[in-house]
């Protein structure tokens, strides 16, 4: 992840110091935090995306539930099935990441507000 840009690379060191991923409250959060810090960057919500993408493929479950959570944001209906096979994986911390970015593009495709 050392080749992401540094400001991709801090949004994943904090969600995994600040296990971001355990409370409603620090996930909503989070949620509000990305999405502030992905449209400040020229082409940020995009270039977050393709790497929330690729991290999919991680074999740390922090790192796929943190990039879960940032599709959650900055994801496009087209990576619900990408997305969707994680919707009953092992790890409970993987599934409900997983659930709520469903959750969430599921309402951005009606064209309810995700932010």
């Amino acid at each position: 992840m050392n080749d992401r840009p540094g400001w991709i690379q801090l949004l994943y060191k904090r969600g995994s110091a600040g296990h971001a991923l355990h409370s409603g409250i620090l996930l909503n959060l989070t949620v509000e935090s990305v999405a502030e810090v992905a449209a400040s960057q020229p082409n940020g919500r995009e270039e977050l995306r393709e790497v929330a993408m690729t991290e999919l493929d991680s074999d740390d479950s922090q790192v796929v539930a943190l990039s879960l959570v940032y599709l959650g944001v900055v994801g496009k209906p087209d990576d619900l099935t990408a997305i969707g096979r994680f919707a009953d994986h092992p790890s409970d911390l993987i599934r409900k990441a997983a659930r709520a970015c469903l959750f969430g593009l599921r309402q951005a495709a009606r064209g309810y507000p995700t932010e």
